[in-house]
């Protein structure tokens, strides 16, 4: 699935100047189409924001974070759309805010998208980016699949204190990308 001719020393090279890595078509060409597929055609997608909590007096402080499955989100009148919509931009008016579609790999039932979780956990992983990055503590994941839509966005931020991340993965597979 991965792309043996990748330039590892150069990736870890790259990392320890930037604090960060680019590695294009990490995956072989297939693998990634593969993937592709499954996120367009089989991924019941949930939608993740972040709105104002309900005793907030204002807009600043920690975000509530909300989740609609797939299955509420198919029972939403466009009324419920639209108060959703206005949650999340009074929220983003005003503080650091987010909306997109997700999807937790560890879910998977598509054969492509539980092989990529699989691998993304396997100790020849592991040792990929233990190398690349030069921690050696890294020993576990998670992972999700974002979809970004009209109207979807995440505006800037770092990922300091969360969940003890060490290193953050993005794995592109939108064409076109901007």
């Amino acid at each position: 699935m991965f792309n043996e001719n990748i330039d590892i020393r150069k990736a870890q090279e790259t990392y320890a100047k930037n604090g960060w890595v680019t590695i294009n078509d990490v995956l072989q060409r297939e693998a990634a189409e593969e993937i592709w597929r499954a996120l367009v055609q089989d991924v019941p997608w949930e939608l993740f924001y972040t709105r104002a909590r309900e005793e907030a007096t204002n807009l600043q402080g920690p975000p509530e974070l909300v989740t609609y499955s797939h299955d509420q989100l198919v029972g939403l009148s466009p009324e419920q759309h639209e108060k959703i919509t206005a949650e999340i931009n009074l929220r983003a008016s005003k503080w650091y805010a987010f909306k997109y579609y997700m999807y937790s790999l560890n879910k998977a039932e598509s054969p492509a998208l539980r092989e990529f979780f699989e691998i993304l956990g396997s100790e020849k992983y592991y040792g990929l980016i233990r190398y690349i990055s030069s921690d050696l503590n890294i020993n576990s994941r998670s992972a999700i699949a974002t979809c970004y839509k009209p109207s979807c966005f995440l505006k800037q931020h770092d990922d300091t204190g969360t969940e003890n991340r060490r290193v953050t993965h993005i794995f592109g597979f939108t064409r076109g990308w901007q």
